[in-house]
């Protein structure tokens, strides 16, 4: 039982619209080098990086939309697929995490003055980071097992159009509001006419956000889909935010190119990042990140140019505990037990390829993703040494970059980071003639971050940027295209579900047998399924899902579950023989 630490949680039977409960389930955390030891795992839960999104008094007081409880009642936030500390995790979490918040969901004390986005400088906020889209849980056989640095299945789309509602009736129902502005002022000097001024303007700019960041409803028009469980458009929504601090103006363009949340361990030895590839140096990476989790972004007309919420030194020790986060390996002690031959017979098909493969270039798995050892090793999946001037003996583990032609998957999350055009307005003067996504977004990043960096020493810089910049080549020249897609090394990957950049492939069993793709299922559940590798899921011809879960729809643009055909010459027998070597990576 060394590999994990169990605790035996109580998690609280609520009842269901027919009086039935859902079973307690025991909490596992798998061995991933998070521990109670080093803390790391409290620390990245609830450890601010500058995400504003609520005033934190109002979070704690504001009500659902359609009823009087709290907004924030565990049963309302695990409907919407996050994740709540277990009761062990309440205990011993107290010291960042008085208020009982969800996984993620962190307390931001202010650090600057947000600029014309509601005055609320003197106010503490909650706002996400890091963990909240990236942490994970499978549910088999009444346990549950947490991923840390896994992908989550939540509906953040919901949920901000839920809340954006809340508000609003807050506004409007005289009781609601009343019932808001007692536990709000009850620690306040504000008067109540001046709370509902501040709510007002606060309400107008979150609804100005919410339209900016998720995708409009697709009832009768056929052609965009809501994100749903597991899945966010955060390129869409970053641009966005950027396009309207830099012209208010614009709100930029439908973010509607939704993705699955990536796994995020090895990130830090990672080459490039994104599932474009579009990202390599961590702390511009993740100052980005912040906007996407609803930071405050202000632009002035002077240097500098812009201010930020994000907290630098925050992102780079949630970088720093990163490193020590290994991906989760199959517990054969609460899961199926390995086959050993098929997983022999798998290596083999992985390296090699199928019967049918000899003789091509890049025969198995491993021609697009690597198994690089351990400890850098040039010659295993690692960049060489010299290649970064800022530390010559630095290696970090190789990216291919896939061609969205070659692949074949949906290009519609590639090629809107390739084309877009950000409309830069009245600062004109500071991007000059960059009005490329890529250009702005990197000029605006460079510029947010410049002076915290000018603060620190040589050595401190090159730390915070990774030791990435400046590269013996260029971006340009690495990637060689944005319209393409990084293979990453698959260690992991049997915890990742579902597949491919826009999540379009609920399981493994799917990826590796093209033609038993589902066109439509529904997504939500947290049940896992070890011998397909992925949730459970029900197909969905008729295109309606149940409670507590959404439909994805290949057919839509965005939505696509073609392409990646490498194992189409496998024979079955091959594919299942892989299959079961993934299990062990």
């Amino acid at each position: 039982m060394n590999h994990k630490v169990t605790i035996f949680l109580v998690i609280l039977l609520f009842t269901t619209g027919c009086g039935k409960t859902t079973p307690a389930l025991e909490l596992t955390y798998l061995d991933q080098g998070w521990n109670k030891e080093n803390n790391f795992r409290e620390l990245s839960y609830y450890t601010t990086q500058g995400s504003r999104l609520i005033p934190y008094k109002w979070f704690l007081a504001l009500e659902q939309h359609d009823s009087d409880k709290p907004f924030k009642d565990p049963r309302h936030i695990e409907s919407l697929g996050f994740l709540t500390p277990s009761a062990e995790e309440l205990k011993s979490y107290r010291g960042l995490n008085q208020d009982g918040l969800p996984i993620g969901f962190v307390k931001d004390k202010p650090a600057f003055d947000p600029g014309d986005r509601n005055k609320f400088d003197e106010m503490e906020f909650m706002g996400f980071n890091c963990s909240t889209c990236h942490t994970g849980q499978i549910n088999y056989k009444g346990k549950a097992i947490r991923i840390d640095g896994g992908p989550t299945i939540a509906d953040l789309q919901t949920f901000l159009k839920r809340m954006d509602k809340a508000l609003t009736n807050t506004l409007n129902n005289p009781e609601k509001f009343k019932r808001f502005a007692g536990k709000v002022l009850k620690r306040n000097n504000v008067k109540i006419e001046e709370l509902k001024e501040k709510l007002k303007t606060f309400s107008d700019s979150f609804s100005g956000m919410v339209k900016r960041s998720v995708t409009p409803d697709p009832e009768g028009t056929g052609k965009t889909s809501r994100y749903g469980y597991a899945r966010l458009d955060a390129f869409g929504g970053i641009l966005n935010e950027v396009a309207h601090a830099l012209n208010k103006n614009t709100d930029g363009e439908p973010p509607n190119a939704p993705v699955s949340y990536p796994f995020i361990w090895d990130a830090p030895q990672l080459e490039w990042v994104q599932w474009n590839g579009a990202v390599n140096n961590p702390i511009a990476r993740n100052a980005g990140e912040v906007v996407g989790v609803f930071g405050d972004i202000t632009a002035h007309n002077g240097n500098p140019f812009f201010s930020s919420s994000a907290h630098l030194p925050n992102l780079f020790l949630l970088e720093e505990w990163l490193k020590d986060l290994n991906s989760p390996r199959w517990p054969q002690d609460i899961l199926p037990k390995f086959d050993a031959d098929k997983v022999k017979r798998g290596e083999e098909i992985y390296k090699e390829g199928g019967r049918k493969d000899q003789g091509k270039k890049y025969k198995g798995c491993i021609g697009c993703h690597s198994l690089p050892s351990k400890e850098p090793d040039s010659q295993k999946g690692w960049t060489p040494k010299g290649k970064y001037p800022a530390d010559t003996e630095k290696q970090f583990i190789k990216i291919k970059m896939i061609h969205v032609d070659k692949v074949g998957t949906d290009p519609l999350m590639a090629t809107n980071f390739a084309t877009r055009n950000i409309d830069v307005g009245p600062l004109a003067q500071v991007f000059g003639n960059k009005k490329s996504a890529l250009s702005v977004l990197s000029t605006f990043v460079t510029l947010t971050i410049k002076d915290h960096l000018g603060k620190l020493t040589p050595q401190e810089r090159h730390e915070y940027t990774g030791y990435r910049l400046p590269a013996t080549k260029s971006p340009s020249e690495e990637l060689y295209e944005l319209k393409a897609y990084k293979a990453r090394p698959l260690n992991g990957i049997w915890a990742t579900a579902p597949y491919l950049h826009n999540g379009s492939i609920p399981n493994l069993y799917q990826l590796l047998f093209p033609s038993q793709r589902d066109s439509k299922f529904c997504v939500g559940s947290q049940e896992f399924d070890p011998k397909n590798i992925g949730f459970k899921f029900k197909p969905s011809k008729s295109g309606k899902c149940g409670k507590n879960s959404t439909l994805f729809d290949t057919t839509l643009t965005g939505n696509w579950n073609t392409g990646h055909n490498y194992a189409k010459d496998l024979d079955d027998d091959e594919r299942m023989d892989l299959l079961e070597y993934l299990k062990t990576l």
